[in-house]
């Protein structure tokens, strides 16, 4: 069925912050940066971002230039490359009325349209540009941070206004790719939780406003902070900005939580149920799951720095606190279990806490720049009390 963009569009009604409702009938064609808002879904957490080329002789069928469409008919393969870093996105054409019914009367999320101070020629060459990629070179090897389906929108905006966005955000934003992905997902925690530990040193470097582009919403503020030379001068990149769709979106704080506190209240409460179980069977039990959960959840985390997926993986202290090695308090437990005398599960219970505790002497001289003091007490407090309680065990054998 053939929607027009009036009756797309009528239908919603006035935001909150009080941007018009979106009304492109007296537009012959113009361009847009349409901006979708995050959700509160894994998969949608960061929002979405895609171009409008509006003629009016198509309503609303006019194209929508999206770079994140990716094949996700297996799921096992999608897992695969997501942890692999091998990920294949590609730039799909989609109808207006379409999209916007789809991601906002279907997702209930909200978007925007930011209209584009373009030339008729930039207009066309605009939409050569978009075109000649959807047809010659539609994919490319996607990457969290860069380049990612925003960065090649502001990309091609980029080259058609000459370079001119590239120039103005030049100047450093007091931010950084892992204080941006934090920001996004903090209404996911374990999303947060697996970020925060993944994100080392490196990723927390300050980079430019024109790196920091690579989430939807920056791209938009951003783009709305621009100028572009005209005829008359330098002016607005933005001419107006307008609700296509008035859904929900995830508030976004201003800066990255910290929930270190509440990481370290988890860790303690841990480690107080290892000492509560006193010298039982119980309590190795106890400390065989601690190794499961420690171990499997360092494992992972080793095999996706290693993998390629985060490239600044290797450059933070992270592992100290959980890695493979952890998966030995299992070793330990079952020698305790069967030689309640051997000095073995202690040794390495002590063993493990001293690598949590180098790992946080590294931090220190470091300065703390990857914001691991909350990782540090939610791992080592469970560690101290596994060779507490295997030590207590072993102590509390009846002397001969």
């Amino acid at each position: 069925m053939m929607y027009t963009l009036l009756s797309v569009l009528l239908s919603v009604s006035a935001s909150a912050q009080d941007l018009p409702v979106c009304d492109l009938s007296s537009a012959v064609r113009s361009a847009h940066l349409i901006t979708i808002a995050s959700a509160p879904q894994a998969d949608r957490a960061f929002g979405h971002t895609g171009l409008l080329l509006y003629e009016a002789q198509y309503g609303g069928d006019s194209i929508i230039y999206d770079f994140g469409n990716f094949d996700a008919s297996d799921p096992v393969k999608v897992a695969t490359d997501l942890i692999l870093g091998r990920q294949v996105y590609s730039v799909a054409k989609r109808r207006m009325s379409t999209t916007i019914e789809h991601y906002g009367q279907g997702h209930g999320r909200r978007i925007e349209l930011q209209e584009l101070n373009l030339t008729d020629d930039q207009w066309v060459t605009l939409a050569k540009s978009l075109h000649k990629i959807h047809a010659e070179t539609p994919d490319f090897a996607y990457n969290w941070y860069m380049p990612n389906c925003t960065t090649r929108v502001r990309d091609v905006l980029d080259d058609v206004v000459g370079g001119a966005l590239e120039s103005q955000h030049q100047g450093m934003s007091g931010t950084s790719p892992a204080r941006q992905v934090l920001r996004h997902s903090t209404h996911l925690l374990p999303m947060w939780f697996g970020l925060h530990w993944g994100s080392g040193e490196l990723s927390d470097q300050e980079i430019s406003w024109w790196d920091a582009m690579f989430l939807p919403t920056t791209l938009a503020t951003r783009i709305a902070a621009s100028s572009v030379p005209t005829a008359n001068g330098d002016q607005p990149f933005v001419v107006s900005t307008c609700v296509a769709a008035p859904g929900r979106t995830e508030p976004i704080p201003a800066e990255a939580p910290n929930h270190d506190l509440a990481l370290w209240a988890m860790g303690l409460m841990a480690g107080l149920v290892g000492f509560g179980v006193g010298r039982t069977r119980a309590a190795l039990a106890w400390v065989a799951a601690q190794g499961v959960a420690v171990g499997v959840f360092g494992s992972a985390a080793l095999f996706v720095g290693a993998a390629g997926t985060f490239a600044p993986f290797w450059t933070h202290h992270n592992l100290y606190f959980a890695n493979p090695l952890h998966l030995g308090l299992i070793a330990a437990a079952g020698v305790a279990w069967k030689s309640p005398a051997s000095l073995l599960p202690e040794r390495i219970a002590l063993g493990l806490t001293g690598i949590g505790g180098l790992g946080l002497l590294m931090s220190a001289v470091s300065g703390f720049a990857e914001r691991n003091l909350g990782l540090f007490g939610l791992m080592v407090p469970v560690i101290i009390a596994a060779a507490v309680t295997l030590r207590n065990r072993r102590t509390a054998l009846p002397t001969r």
